[in-house]
């Protein structure tokens, strides 16, 4: 059943979501020529203007296919448990938390698939202003040294990414659940403000647990005291990166246990 669940979901999105990864990668694709040639027509001002437009576009589409995915996951938890529609789906032979699992899986998975678009969309403007050579020479440039560090923090960085993933998912759901049962009487735009500052607090915290990136408060500390070695600070980055995956996990436990209780205790459509 949860297999039918999963399907039905993903295909409810999918069928949307397809347009916005085509057009994205299009645009985008057509944004890495125009900046090539633009590079080669230096000086040209009417070369500057449409590359900029283009560019423009190529950003307009990548920034929606970010906001689409979690609006169509909160349109289709809304529509299928929430709505009249609702009735029908708490009638199926499944526990409440199974139709709440099957939601945040699809959820994810949308997410980590336009994560992949937006890496591609990376690689093709590398590979198109760069070439595959200079992009390759590029790569040999990175330090090797304590390769086993570099691996070890590489593998708590994807697993953070894949927890605060999780937590965005979780908060999406709660928050859709929690304006239908609970929010409603703060009104629909103060909701949607704190569902956006949520959002970008999601999207940014990573940022400054992160010492390789500059925005760590603990590196920011110990470069302007320059009082500890190269060494130590890899250790402590290490540390502030499972300090981060801490978070992450925290942030999707609460989401997760706040939605399931809401839909155990709240939701009482049958």
């Amino acid at each position: 059943m949860f297999k039918k669940l999963f399907a039905y979901d993903f295909k409810d999105i999918f069928r949307r979501w397809w347009i916005f990864a085509a057009v994205c990668l299009g645009v985008n694709v057509i944004g890495a020529v125009a900046l090539k040639l633009n590079n080669w027509l230096s000086g040209n001002a009417i070369s500057a203007m449409i590359t900029t437009l283009i560019m423009i576009a190529a950003f307009g589409g990548a920034a929606a296919i970010c906001f689409f995915v979690p609006i169509a996951v909160g349109r289709n938890f809304s529509v299928s448990t929430l709505s009249d529609q609702g009735y029908l789906t708490l009638m199926l032979p499944v526990k409440r938390k199974d139709i709440y699992i099957s939601k945040l899986v699809v959820a994810v998975t949308f997410m980590v698939m336009t994560g992949a678009v937006l890496a591609l969309v990376g690689v093709i403007y590398t590979l198109i202003n760069l070439g595959f050579s200079d992009t390759l020479e590029m790569i040999s440039f990175i330090p090797v040294e304590n390769a086993w560090r570099t691996v070890l923090n590489a593998a708590l960085l994807l697993t953070a990414a894949a927890l605060f993933t999780l937590a965005f998912a979780a908060f999406v759901l709660w928050i859709v659940a929690g304006y239908h049962l609970n929010l409603k009487r703060f009104g629909l735009k103060k909701v949607i403000v704190f569902a956006v500052l949520i959002y970008l607090a999601l999207q940014i915290l990573p940022l400054f647990f992160i010492g390789g990136t500059g925005l760590s408060p603990f590196s920011i500390l110990w470069i302007s005291a320059d009082i500890v070695n190269a060494d130590t600070r890899a250790v402590f980055d290490t540390l502030t990166l499972a300090l981060l995956n801490a978070a992450g996990f925290t942030l999707f436990s609460a989401f997760r246990a706040r939605t399931l209780f809401l839909l155990e205790n709240k939701l009482d459509l049958i």
